[in-house]
């Protein structure tokens, strides 16, 4: 019962940033792991003697059964600790304690502590798949010993859908791009309606580099058919036929996007604004989209002031500054966003990229208030 109430807790802190699959989840996950690293810092590492928790941990685990997400990572950690010298054999405590390592930005003790789990339970399917997951977050490839881990978690929960999907990735980078999607395609016709697995996976690698490699562009372009109601998924597809080098196809895919939308919706706002958190800066394909949104709501200054941010970046300066201005102008005395578009035009004029502060790469960047 312990491990059920810890690992709940730890999904609330966190989790693990491959798990945490989409790019605003993954951006929520954050916020809430940095809050609970604060408390873990005052511990330490798991080595480390666990006081002042120790003698309270009977009372942790008490309310870890009652309200698992009240823990923080310092209080999870000195429960895990204690649960591992009382039960040296036992992998759960070590794999509590490579997620909260994971979260608070120690991914080289994360994977030891995965590994423990391991030699004492190779079959432990939970630490299988964490340190499967980090060591590809770390490499960006599916190959050897993490190919291998794949496959037998994927042998143990033959109904998890990612499993397979990062066991196609591995045949794709092997080469196999035939075998990967037939994969691929035969997990798709299994997925039942309205699952996102595909679509979570897709937006979770994306976030890893801020590039679409070709292996990632064909997950979407599979999730888009399974679910062609989904606009972003086709905004996402343009993004990566825009650095392939085929702007016009981007283009016109957007555009059609845009024109069938209903009055009111968000979405290509949404995707501007998730790319921009992603690389912490306006690419061109970002300000094309920004465009696009600015010239459907002239009203939503925020975005045109952040198209003006692309349009610097692209070395049309005059542009930005003209665009800022006019912006600038219509800002009413006294309103909270003539702060953040001085703190951006100041940023940008100076060709500082952006600093997202995360223990990998992932969505981040500045806090952007409604237009």
């Amino acid at each position: 019962m312990i491990w059920i109430a810890l690992v709940a807790a730890v999904i609330v802190i966190g989790g693990s940033w491959f798990v945490a699959k989409s790019m605003r989840t993954r951006l929520i996950v954050f916020v809430a792991a940095s809050l609970a690293a604060g408390a873990y810092l005052w511990l330490g590492h798991p080595s480390k003697p666990d006081e002042p928790l120790s003698g309270r941990v009977s009372e942790l685990e008490a309310r870890a059964t009652k309200a698992p997400d009240t823990l923080t990572a310092s209080q999870i950690m000195a429960i895990a600790e204690q649960r591992s010298k009382l039960k040296p054999k036992d992998p759960m405590p070590h794999y509590i304690m490579g997620i909260v390592l994971q979260n608070t930005g120690k991914a080289r003790e994360a994977i030891l502590a995965f590994e423990s789990a391991l030699r004492r339970d190779p079959k432990n399917e939970p630490a299988m798949v964490a340190l499967a997951d980090l060591l590809f977050e770390s490499s960006g490839k599916v190959d050897g010993d993490v190919l291998k881990l794949y496959e037998q978690a994927r042998q143990m929960q033959p109904g998890d859908l990612r499993l397979g999907y990062m066991v196609g990735i591995g045949e794709w980078q092997a080469g196999k791009r035939d075998e990967a999607e037939a994969l691929w395609a035969s997990l798709e016709q299994k997925a039942p309606p309205g699952d996102t697995t595909l679509r979570d996976l897709a937006d979770g690698l994306f976030s890893m580099s801020g590039e679409m490699t070709p292996y990632n562009q064909t997950l979407y372009s599979l999730a888009y058919k399974h679910d062609p109601s989904d606009a972003r998924l086709g905004y996402m597809l343009g993004v990566g036929e825009w650095q392939a080098g085929h702007e016009a196809d981007a283009m016109a895919r957007w555009k059609a996007l845009a024109e069938k939308a209903p009055k009111g919706d968000q979405t290509l706002k949404t995707v501007a604004d998730d790319l921009f958190k992603v690389s912490g800066r306006v690419d061109p394909w970002t300000t094309e989209l920004y465009r696009m949104a600015w010239a459907k709501n002239p009203d939503d200054l925020r975005v045109g002031y952040l198209l003006g941010v692309g349009e610097w970046q692209a070395g049309k300066k005059a542009e930005a500054d003209a665009l800022w201005a006019s912006i600038e102008a219509r800002t009413p005395e006294g309103d909270p966003r003539q702060k953040m578009f001085e703190a951006l035009k100041e940023t940008f004029r100076k060709d500082v990229p952006v600093t997202i502060n995360v223990p990998s790469t992932a969505p981040g960047g500045p806090e952007m208030p409604p237009g």
